[in-house]
């Protein structure tokens, strides 16, 4: 294991591969006549336009990789060129178990402490990760590891989404409940650091209530609220990056105003 154990830990460790591998497979029962299941289906609409938009296909990294539905995907435009990590050590070994060819790729780390140099690569995937890491921190860290020209793929949630969005509401109590990780973007915010700070945001979408985003039912413009968000940057230019203001939350503005 390439760092110490933080009170984020044990949560991780504690039979979450198998809540993901049952709630992926739910996600992914297959009718007939789909090609693709709905999980991989919604990110390959992603998937692609990173592929078309990379000037040069180096080195990708998937932070959050969890069991690694997508790194077959990913093997197949970046041959010898995938890299992996996770906080939780079981989901890492579940991964070399399963992708044996990937096994000196694939480490046990949290999104905020990678174990690579600077500029290491063209592409970093961070997908349903975001929400459940400190994120001003790994936004920093990230973009140090991204070389000049390079895409990162984020989702997260935002922080002020509907107050009759019972979903959302009940998904972040439950959450809440069980002790899960769980962060709300200041989306916003976070673009605006963004674009400061010479980073292009060449595309967003945004998903209105909870649910919308496995439909891909989106808007591009960013509405005033909405639950998630999903958005390809690209880094245009060498920069040191400092320390990020607060731009993330444990409470949405929703529950406040509901519960609180």
């Amino acid at each position: 294991m390439l760092y110490k154990q933080d009170k984020r830990q044990h949560y991780w460790e504690n039979n979450y591969l198998k809540y993901w591998r049952e709630r992926v497979k739910l996600q992914n029962t297959l009718s007939k006549k789909d090609s693709l299941p709905p999980d991989m289906r919604v990110y390959k609409k992603f998937y692609d336009k990173i592929v078309v938009s990379l000037k040069k296909k180096g080195e990708m990294l998937d932070v959050g990789v969890g069991f690694g539905r997508f790194l077959t995907t990913f093997q197949k435009d970046f041959p010898h060129k995938v890299w992996g990590t996770d906080i939780s050590q079981q989901m890492i070994d579940y991964c070399k178990k399963t992708y044996p060819g990937l096994k000196k790729h694939l480490f046990a780390a949290p999104a905020e402490k990678q174990p690579f140099t600077k500029k290491s690569f063209s592409f970093i995937n961070v997908w349903a990760t975001f929400d459940a890491v400190y994120q001003e921190k790994t936004l920093r860290h990230i973009l140090e590891l991204l070389d000049d020209e390079g895409l990162i793929l984020l989702t997260g949630k935002n922080f002020n989404y509907y107050d009759t969005d019972k979903k959302a509401l009940e998904a972040e109590i439950n959450a809440r409940k069980k002790k899960h990780p769980n962060y709300f973007t200041n989306t916003k915010k976070l673009i605006s650091l963004l674009k400061r700070n010479n980073i292009e945001i060449l595309y967003q979408y945004f998903f209105k209530r909870r649910g919308d985003f496995a439909k891909f039912s989106h808007v591009r413009t960013m509405p005033k609220k909405f639950y998630e968000y999903a958005i390809i940057v690209k880094k245009t230019k060498n920069k040191v990056y400092k320390k990020f203001p607060t731009f993330s939350y444990k409470y949405s503005d929703t529950f406040k105003r509901v519960h609180i």
